[in-house]
């Protein structure tokens, strides 16, 4: 994923507050999203916790960050490599472009997606590429290397897969989700 806001939603800056440590000193905007002002990209990285900022920069004044494994620690897929290496098999990774912007990368088309699931819906009109929720399908059509598409395996670093809380998740007794797979769960990406 691209560098993009922390799509938190609010209605004051003391729901902003009230997320935790990692979102100290951010304001809700007009458009109802939890934001950090900056003027240069050094204000972003050396808010408290430095580890939860890493790699953020700043935007139209205002802080961004990044899913980039390889922005937040240039050898992100050391292990990974070396771990494949231990079974014989030599692992290629190779960069696509970064996809815009999304808080959760689902399952489903976007058609399929809901308020009770992944926390949008076409309706809503936060589904599709760069808003609330994204179609793996679709982030994949985009970045697609392989032009025989047999030799690859895709994978996306975000906030969420599938759900967007845990409240929406299809394995907690009791929940208010219409995820048709109960085997989906809520990956969280990086701590916001």
């Amino acid at each position: 994923m691209g560098y993009g806001g922390n799509d938190q939603s609010c209605a004051t800056s003391n729901d902003c507050r009230g997320l935790g440590t990692s979102h100290l000193g951010e304001t809700c905007n007009g458009e109802g999203q939890c934001v950090y002002s900056c003027s240069s990209d050094s204000d972003c990285t050396s808010r408290w916790p430095t580890e939860a900022h890493a790699g953020e920069r700043c935007v139209s004044n205002t802080c961004e960050h990044t899913h980039d494994p390889l922005v937040l620690d240039r050898d992100a897929f050391r292990l990974v490599v070396a771990q494949f290496a231990n079974h014989g098999i030599n692992l290629h990774i190779l960069r696509g472009s970064a996809q815009p912007h999304s808080h959760v990368v689902s399952q489903r088309s976007n058609a399929e997606m809901t308020i009770s699931c992944e926390g949008a819906s076409v309706a809503s009109g936060k589904v599709g590429l760069g808003r609330y929720a994204a179609s793996f399908y679709d982030l994949k059509a985009l970045g697609n290397p392989d032009k025989l598409n047999v030799a690859y395996h895709y994978a996306i670093f975000s906030h969420y897969s599938s759900c967007d809380s845990s409240a929406h998740r299809p394995g907690n007794a009791g929940n208010s989700s219409n995820c048709q797979d109960s085997g989906l769960d809520l990956w969280p990406g990086r701590s916001c």
